[in-house]
């Protein structure tokens, strides 16, 4: 059961500030923070109703609080020496200690507090009031945590298997995004109540909090994040990051409106012949940098035969080209296997779409473009003929299960991607305020060409990509634009552009190539590539 949606909204109560700090010897064997949480406290105090810190010699020297600050022996494989302070368990104990001198609906914000090796944490503080009633109000929730440096960072790889299986989640959900514990927002609540009562309880599991792990683990698994782990599983088991959940840009600790981004709602054309899709290479470079970071619907448009690139007329027919047939079930099993969630799936026959295609249409395919000598055939039209039945699919399962996708991409399936997405191409349009529209293509510095939108990979905002998508319906006035960038008329980076600029589409070139055609050259030479040649 979705239990994230528990307060309606309305303006936020006081707000309460909240830190724990360390002192080192003698009174712990910690790093001193007590410079840090000065300064922290002073900074933030004149925009909260009221501020506190708790120590670890607070907690240590009551005999009643000790447990919480109890030493372990084994450390922890980051975060070093928190086993000196009880792997941080005391997190949901102070917050709910501190919760019983507020009212309901007033606000508790915690934060640790150093500011030193953290100086964002300082960012935006004169902002805090209207920061959380944003957060709350956008999540839906009277309780929060960041997610962590959307989009690198997933649970699987901090939460050992035995929180998951204590929490009884399944292997699906081990794909939601890590929940940064360093940031803790907590409106009063009966709900936000039971929620800090259930972590402190597994928190006091030695086994369950400890670093050290029994059994086989996830494949991706790195380290347990202790008390973070735990808040993980029990947010991840209530349906906290369904929808509408914010994480902090390029895991920075700038927390204001302006750099907070979504979790978007991801979508995939993947549009075109199928070619080398398959390569075990570019599969492994697809699923590292693209469909394991998102959590992807694909919609896919294509042949029932692969076909190859004829690369501008320099390529022949290879390994990859033989024309098998291409059925669902394969591209399922190849897409899955690669983290992406295939929602539909189009093939035609080819020779059969272009035979009924008007003789003009055909002329213009079979006369192609000269390049260097080379007649080639007019790929563009095929090309945009199933990008447009790809967003076709999309629009039909957004209109039956009435959902907005927040970020779509255009992917040719014989690309490759070797680098992430850079954030500057990313954030922008995922932003939880003013979010821009737009169209980010690929224009690396040696491969730039101006006025144009590379057509193997490009993406943006729903309405941005549904219009420019639809360029085959405009196919004609396309090709008559007198527009020249001085690209062949029917070249597709034209017509696409082209289309752009019909629609007043802001065209955004990426500076850094990510990703290109893989051409079966070895992983190695590829990277070489994309490395050397390209940028």
């Amino acid at each position: 059961m979705n239990t994230r949606n528990m307060h309606s909204s309305k303006k936020i109560g006081k707000v309460h500030f909240l830190t724990f700090y360390t002192q080192g010897q003698p009174f712990d064997n910690a790093i001193p923070l007590t410079a840090e949480k000065n300064k922290l406290l002073e900074l933030i105090s004149p925009h909260v109703d009221s501020v506190s810190s708790v120590s670890f010699h607070d907690l240590k020297s009551n005999r009643d609080t000790a447990v919480y600050v109890k030493e372990f022996e084994e450390e922890a494989a980051m975060n070093f020496k928190t086993n000196s302070i009880g792997f941080l368990r005391w997190k949901p104990y102070i917050i709910l200690d501190a919760l019983k001198k507020l009212n309901y609906g007033d606000v508790l914000y915690y934060r640790d507090c150093n500011i030193s090796k953290y100086p964002d944490i300082g960012f935006g503080l004169n902002l805090t009031k209207q920061t959380l009633q944003f957060v709350l109000d956008f999540c839906e929730t009277d309780f929060f945590l960041p997610i962590e440096n959307y989009p690198f960072v997933k649970a699987k790889s901090h939460v050992k298997g035995e929180v998951f299986q204590r929490l009884g989640i399944d292997a699906n959900k081990v794909e939601d995004y890590l929940f940064n514990a360093s940031i803790v927002i907590v409106r009063k609540s009966e709900k936000s109540i039971s929620i800090l009562n259930e972590w402190l309880k597994l928190c006091m599991d030695d086994r369950l909090l400890s670093p050290l792990y029994e059994g086989i683990q996830l494949l991706d698994f790195k380290w347990n994040t202790q008390e973070q782990a735990i808040i993980n599983g029990i947010m991840i088991r209530d349906g906290f990051q369904k929808e509408n959940w914010l994480s902090m840009m390029g895991g920075r600790r700038k927390f204001t409106t302006d750099f907070l981004v979504k979790k978007p709602r991801v979508a995939v054309l993947y549009a075109g012949q199928m070619r080398n899709y398959d390569d075990p290479i570019l599969m492994k470079l697809n699923k590292e940098f693209f469909f394991d970071r998102y959590d992807c619907d694909v919609f896919v448009s294509t042949w029932n035969k692969r076909g190859f690139s004829y690369h501008h007329g320099k390529a022949k027919k290879n390994s990859h080209s033989i024309d098998d047939v291409i059925t669902q079930e394969a591209i399922h099993d190849v897409l899955s296997s690669m983290g992406a969630n295939v929602i539909s799936t189009s093939i035609e026959d080819f020779d059969d779409w272009l035979i009924n295609q008007s003789k003009g249409l055909q002329k213009l395919y079979h006369d192609g473009m000269n390049i260097d000598g080379e007649i080639v055939k007019a790929t563009s039209f095929p090309q945009l003929y199933t990008i447009f039945k790809a967003c076709e699919l999309k629009e039909k399962y957004q209109r039956e299960k009435n959902i907005k996708y927040d970020l779509v991409f255009r992917i040719r399936p014989d690309l490759a991607i070797a680098e992430d997405l850079p954030h500057e191409s990313l954030y922008p349009i995922i932003k939880a305020n003013s979010p821009l529209e737009g169209v980010f293509h690929l224009n690396s510095p040696k491969s730039f060409y101006p006025k144009r939108v590379y057509d193997i990979f490009f993406w943006g905002d729903d309405k941005s990509m549904g219009k420019i998508s639809k360029a085959w319906l405009k196919l004609n006035d396309l090709l008559n634009d007198p527009f020249d960038n001085g690209l062949p008329d029917v070249d597709c980076c034209r017509l696409l552009y082209v289309m752009a600029r019909r629609n007043k589409i802001k065209v955004i070139d990426v500076e850094r190539c990510i990703a290109n055609i893989y051409r079966n050259e070895g992983a190695e030479l590829f990277n070489k590539k994309i490395k050397e040649f390209y940028n």
